[in-house]
C-alpha cells in the first residue's frame, strides 16, 4: 500500500503486524495479521501489533498519527483520530468517530464508545460511554461547558460567546479590511 499524506496508506517507517506483545504468545505460535482499511492513514513510526486471538482492526478513514501504538487484538472503528504518542493496550475497542489526544494511554480491555473524546495525556483505565469527553489521570468525565465554563466541543470561542456565524464573519471582514475599533 502506498502512502498519501492526505489519503489512505501506510508510511514506509510504520511497523505493521509485529508479534503480539503478550505473555501468552511464544515464538512459533500463530498470530493474526492486522486488517487495515485501505482508506486508513498510518503515519511515520506507528506500530500496529498482530492479533493474538483475532486480527487487530483499523477502520475506514482512521488516522493514526506519528509515534502511536495499537496493541494486539484492538479494534479501532471508522473515522477515528489517534494523536501522536497515543498508546492503546491489547484487546481495547475504540468506537467510530473517536478522537484521542496527544500522549493518551488506553489500558487493555477498555471500551470507548462512539463519538467519545479522550483528552491529551489522559490515562483511561475504565470504559468510556459514547459521546463523553474524558481527561486526566485517571481519566474522568468532563462536566461539560455549562458546568465548567469551558468551551467543550465547540472549537470557536466566538460561537461559545454567543456570536452568530454572520456576526463573526462580518467582524472578520472588517478586521481584514483594516477597520480598527
Amino acid at each position: 500500500m502506498t502512502f498519501s499524506s492526505y489519503g489512505g496508506g501506510v508510511h514506509h517507517t510504520a511497523y505493521i503486524g509485529g508479534n503480539p506483545e503478550s505473555r501468552e504468545w511464544r515464538p512459533g505460535d500463530p498470530a493474526f495479521a492486522p486488517e487495515i482499511d485501505p482508506s486508513a492513514r498510518i503515519e511515520a513510526f506507528v506500530s500496529v501489533d498482530a492479533g493474538l486471538w483475532a486480527p487487530t482492526i483499523i477502520g475506514a478513514h482512521t488516522w493514526l498519527m506519528k509515534h502511536s501504538h495499537v496493541g494486539h487484538d484492538v479494534v479501532v472503528g471508522a473515522d477515528c483520530e489517534l494523536s501522536p504518542g497515543v498508546i492503546v493496550g491489547g484487546h481495547a475497542v475504540i468506537g467510530n468517530k473517536v478522537r484521542v489526544g496527544i500522549g493518551a494511554v488506553i489500558r487493555p480491555f477498555v471500551n470507548i464508545g462512539d463519538g467519545a473524546r479522550v483528552g491529551m495525556g489522559a490515562v483511561v483505565v475504565k470504559d468510556v460511554p459514547a459521546g463523553v469527553v474524558v481527561y486526566g489521570n485517571p481519566a474522568r468525565e468532563h462536566p461539560g461547558p455549562e458546568k465548567s465554563g469551558d468551551y467543550g466541543l465547540e472549537p470557536d470561542p466566538r460561537r461559545v460567546a454567543g456570536w452568530s456565524r454572520e456576526f463573526a464573519r462580518s467582524m472578520a471582514r472588517m478586521s481584514s479590511a483594516g477597520y480598527v475599533w
